[in-house]
């Protein structure tokens, strides 16, 4: 390379245009590139790492299938709400479980049920309650189950498009032959190959009243809270014999239970919510009671029960828990007031509350804020059915007696495919009914070794060596604490009891709600009530 530090100025100059010439001779010689794509020269060439992009692909829109006929019908489903936040999905609202609700929304746009916005099949799709007719009977809350709910939508149809929804033909000619049920759609089975496990479509109505609202329509709401007695597993005494466990008052709790009935004003066993501005807190009770459950096996299998516990006589005293119920039956239902009413009937069956509890809780002039305590856990919380008008919603199960598989070779595919929703219910039952006998076994044997080796009198003598001392003061804490039964497995303890009606209380329901509003403004709830016609707003639990 020449060492151009040494070259005057004119020779720089020359060399300069001797090398534009070369460069000249050589793009002649390079081939022409068309004028739309000009070759660049090595000064304008682009660097590897700012060349542009290839184009990207394009998308698909998706595919917008218009349907042809539609019919407003009614499901009733089922699910256990362990996996999930709650019944009712919000759009935009992130949960760290997905909700109920949000997974009917994926199965119905998936199937093409429902008419998603811009022919989306995902939850964006979704054209709002109001553009699928959509209603549902009650809201869950997170972790609780329902073994009756029901929606009403409005879905495809295989209804020939010259005969209307009324059944009313209107067309040339005869009219095409077209039974409402067995050629239509099938939503239960489609439904459910779609959903997960745990949410089954038991059954739809075909033809719901005009208007059809699962929310208005509905007359009665039935709950039912599970629980044992007693709550707490017997412990072994000093001999090695076991103590008396630490039971339920059964007999206050269906006292106190039946004061329920009747309309009340529930403002003090509900949790309000300052967002929908309620004023108006009375509420029905048709029916409330403590009853003992049927733990037998499911009617299909003969399989005998596996006892939690032995029997009496080969362990000394212990007995088998009983598993009951709380069952409620009413119009419609505040937040969390199921759980707030069977968390006062725990205070109650522990004897740490008289059933003149509730009397007191529904004089709101006296009691005119709710005193602080927990409402009860929500796992055992199912709502059992929705009660509507009788012979207003005429349920088609999936082999029920109006699919005669004599009449069509569809229904007798369509009753082969029901076995796959019994076999899931199956498969569900069986892996926790095995859970609970292997669980059962455990504790069955473990107690049995407690009481027949007399391990307390031996923890007593090993304490007393050395480190009783230290044992008692460590234990003492919790032999003066007061167990408080809130439904789980394992309740709570409190340092001392302080009556329901003697503990803080929080500020009246016109306070709360005059709170939120002087927040938000007063047009901005005069706005949202015009919106919901000044109703209340849906049951909740």
């Amino acid at each position: 390379m020449a060492d151009y530090t040494q070259w005057t100025h004119e020779a720089l100059i020359e060399r300069v245009k001797e090398l534009e010439k070369q460069m000249g001779e050589y793009a002649q010689s390079l081939p022409k590139s068309s004028p739309q794509e000009p070759t660049p020269t090595p000064s304008e060439s682009t660097p590897e790492s700012t060349k542009p992009l290839p184009p990207k692909k394009r998308q698909k829109k998706p595919k917008e299938t218009k349907f042809t006929s539609t019919r407003l019908i009614a499901l009733k489903f089922a699910y256990l709400g362990a996996n999930y936040n709650g019944f009712e999905y919000h759009l935009g609202n992130t949960t760290p479980l997905p909700t109920v609700e949000e997974e009917v929304f994926k199965a119905l746009l998936k199937a093409r049920l429902v008419q998603g916005k811009d022919g989306r099949d995902d939850l964006l799709g979704w054209p709002g309650d109001d553009g699928a007719e959509y209603s549902k009977c009650g809201r869950t809350d997170k972790g609780v189950s329902a073994f009756g709910q029901v929606i009403g939508v409005r879905v495809r149809s295989n209804r020939p498009a010259s005969i209307k929804e009324d059944g009313t033909y209107e067309g040339e000619g005869a009219p095409p032959a077209w039974d409402p049920i067995l050629d239509e759609v099938s939503y239960v089975n489609i439904l459910n190959r779609l959903l997960p496990d745990d949410i089954r479509i038991l059954a739809w109505c075909p033809s719901p009243p005009e208007g059809f609202s699962a929310r208005f329509n509905c007359r009665m709401r039935q709950y039912k809270y599970f629980f044992t007695n007693p709550f707490l597993p017997p412990f072994p005494s000093q001999s090695g014999k076991a103590s008396k466990p630490i039971t339920l008052d059964i007999a206050a709790m269906s006292e106190a239970a039946a004061l329920y009935e009747g309309e009340h004003d529930f403002r003090n066993l509900c949790k309000v919510d300052a967002t929908k501005q309620i004023d108006n807190f009375k509420r029905r009770i048709f029916h409330s009671s403590i009853t003992e459950a049927n733990t037998a096996p499911p009617n299909f299998s003969p399989l005998p029960l596996v006892p939690m516990f032995s029997p009496a006589s080969e362990t000394g005293s212990i007995e088998a828990p009983k598993l009951y119920t709380f069952n409620l039956h009413g119009t419609a239902f505040l937040w969390h007031q199921v759980r707030h009413m069977i968390a006062i009937l725990f205070l109650i069956g522990q004897g740490l509350e008289k059933p003149s509890l509730i009397t007191s809780l529904f004089d709101v002039e006296t009691v005119s804020g709710k005193p602080t305590y927990e409402m009860a856990d929500d796992r055992p919380l199912v709502l059992w059915d929705c009660v509507f008008p009788e012979d207003e919603l005429e349920w088609i199960y999936p082999s029920g007696d109006l699919l005669d598989p004599v009449k069509s070779a569809k229904v007798k595919m369509d009753r082969r495919r029901d076995h796959y929703l019994v076999d899931v219910l199956w498969e569900n039952w069986h892996k926790r009914k095995l859970e609970e006998t292997l669980a059962g076994k455990l504790l069955e044997v473990t107690l049995a070794d407690v009481y027949k080796r007399n391990t307390c009198d031996a923890i007593e003598d090993s304490e007393s060596s050395g480190s009783e001392g230290e044992g008692k003061k460590k234990n003492k804490r919790k032999e003066t604490a007061v167990m408080i039964m809130d439904g789980t497995s394992k309740p709570g303890y409190k340092g001392s009891y302080k009556p329901v009606l003697l503990r803080d209380r929080n500020d009246d329901v016109e306070v709360i709600n005059q709170r939120y509003r002087d927040k938000k403004g007063e047009a901005f709830w005069a706005a949202k009530k015009a919106k919901y016609n000044d109703v209340d707003t849906p049951p909740v639990e």
